[in-house]
């Protein structure tokens, strides 16, 4: 939950994003559904899907701090494809 300023116009933004997204790739793995948004007060919901671990996460569970080449190319061939 955010205040309801400007994270209104940011939140509708987004739910139409991921919105788009979902419906113009065939659900794929990884894009979160938008479950529900709202306004509560001075806040603004959104209930979306929890994905897991974020890559700072993952790269903190790593032992060298860093990925190997081919993740990095799997992960920039994912967001080539978005």
């Amino acid at each position: 939950m955010r205040p309801n300023n400007l994270y209104r116009i940011f939140f509708i933004i987004l739910e139409n994003f991921y919105k788009f997204l979902y419906l113009n790739k065939n659900k794929k793995a990884g894009i979160p559904t938008v479950h529900h948004t709202s306004t509560i007060g001075d806040y603004v919901v959104m209930i979306i899907d929890y994905l897991d671990k974020n890559l700072e996460e993952l790269l903190n569970i790593m032992k060298e701090k860093k990925f190997s080449l081919k993740t990095v190319l799997m992960i920039a061939d994912q967001i080539v494809i978005l």
